[in-house]
């Protein structure tokens, strides 16, 4: 497998990383993707004001985090079965 196709289908989840719900929407799925980004910024929101003023920034926002990581493991979940499915046909 060359560099270019890694880096083709890794694209998506490096893209999430950077831009919460683009991978989604790089990947067809754009309904996900903005679903994902809302529960992310409710998360967020909750953990934001559930927090007290000595937390640190990812522990304030620690709720959005989860979801932004949970949204990348769904990604690369999703990419691993297009590939097994185009292996297998």
């Amino acid at each position: 497998m060359s560099t270019f196709s890694r880096l083709k289908e890794s694209s998506p989840v490096l893209l999430a990383l950077i831009l919460p719900g683009s991978g989604h929407l790089l990947l067809g799925r754009p309904a996900r993707g903005f679903i994902l980004l809302l529960w992310m910024l409710v998360m967020g929101f909750i953990t934001y004001n559930l927090s007290d003023e000595n937390t640190s920034f990812i522990g304030r926002f620690s709720g959005g985090f989860a979801i932004l990581i949970l949204s990348v493991l769904d990604i690369d979940t999703i990419i691993r079965k297009r590939k097994q499915q185009a292996s297998t046909t």
